[in-house]
């Protein structure tokens, strides 16, 4: 049997079953039921999905990046996940909103599937966006972590 199939038990893409996807860092599949709206409604709601899975998930690696750099430069653990979700709030679908489709499929039950991701450069981008709009948001927070020179360092993290 294949590594990864459709529900109809059909041969799939790697991509579909989230395999690795060279180039992406991060990546996400969605899926859209068939629809008489058309294939462009498909495509529309399976990436909002893809959209959303990916959001979650860069909040969980923002998340942990954060803290995991914070606690190795010496900075206490309950201060370390206080930046990590102050950090996490700042993250919304709208900060992930023109984000790469990288591929496109109609499985053979009618659903359609797209793969949404970010590649090493937009990630750290990304990453550096979220903290920066942290510490902005919650100076109080971020005062004394001795972050501000290190904010390119927290963003480069994997």
């Amino acid at each position: 049997m294949p590594a990864c199939v459709f529900p109809n038990h059909q041969e799939a893409p790697g991509w579909i079953c989230a395999e690795p996807v060279a180039g992406l860092e991060l990546q996400a599949v969605g899926v859209a039921d068939k629809s008489v709206a058309g294939l462009n409604y498909m495509r529309d709601l399976a990436e909002m999905a893809a959209v959303k899975q990916l959001t979650e998930l860069f909040k969980i690696r923002t998340a942990k990046v954060v803290t995991q750099y914070l606690t190795t430069i010496q900075v206490d653990n309950a201060q370390a996940l206080k930046a990590g979700q102050s950090t996490v709030h700042t993250i919304s679908n709208k900060t992930l909103a023109g984000v790469q489709q990288y591929q496109s499929q109609i499985g053979p039950e009618g659903r359609m599937y797209v793969l949404v991701g970010l590649d090493k450069q937009e990630l750290s981008s990304l990453t550096h966006a979220a903290v920066k709009t942290s510490m902005q948001n919650d100076p109080a927070l971020w005062e004394g972590l001795q972050t501000q020179k290190s904010l390119a360092e927290i963003a480069a993290m994997d």
